[in-house]
């Protein structure tokens, strides 16, 4: 079950603003029934609750810059009854380079606290309350990620060709890495079409 609430505010022509609450009630398997857990010298199946409430409230601010860009800035913060509370900044530059080529630029930092029962390490197979977990999401976390994205309409091509015209070609690179260990470089590229 999802509730929300968002409410808008255009504060001047070139500044938005945007804030809202939501709550999640989930049901239901929330672990991964093929990860074991090494815990009291043996391994044995990962177990979460089956019931997770889910809080968060967050701000968003849009700001029009007059050099045909755009900076958006926000702000999550999140808590659960698992225990993990969580905070996410964000930033957002988008630039027009021409008239038919754009420019984004984003950050992201991310941090959260453990959930109640994870351990790297439990002492008893019936692990904290009876639960366990081997996901590495449930652990105390800090996450970067940088992104650059190119966006380019082929508009100035339809007057030879006119298909082109509702074309647009993109491609998106993130590097995301955080306090466990984990990195990645994300690599996207598309092609869209515009039917009309």
């Amino acid at each position: 079950l999802h509730w929300n609430a968002v409410a808008t505010e255009i504060l001047s022509p070139m500044t938005m603003l945007r804030y809202g609450v939501e709550y999640n009630l989930v049901g239901g398997l929330q672990h991964n029934p093929y990860r074991n857990v090494y815990a009291g010298g043996t391994h044995v199946p990962e177990r979460h609750p089956d019931h997770r409430q889910r809080r968060d409230g967050f701000i968003k601010l849009h700001q029009y810059l007059s050099s045909r860009a755009s900076v958006k800035l926000n702000y999550r913060l999140y808590n659960d009854d698992w225990g993990i509370t969580s905070h996410e900044l964000g930033s957002d530059l988008s630039q027009y380079v021409t008239h038919s080529v754009s420019a984004r630029y984003e950050y992201r930092y991310y941090t959260q606290g453990a959930a109640r029962f994870y351990r790297s390490e439990y002492l008893t197979a019936s692990g904290i309350d009876g639960f366990l977990s081997g996901d590495y999401r449930m652990n105390r976390l800090a996450s970067h990620m940088f992104g650059a994205s190119l966006h380019v309409d082929m508009d100035a091509l339809a007057v030879a060709h006119p298909l082109l015209g509702r074309m647009a070609l993109w491609l998106d690179y993130e590097r995301y890495f955080n306090s466990n260990s984990y990195s990645a470089n994300i690599l996207e590229t598309g092609l869209d079409f515009h039917f009309q």
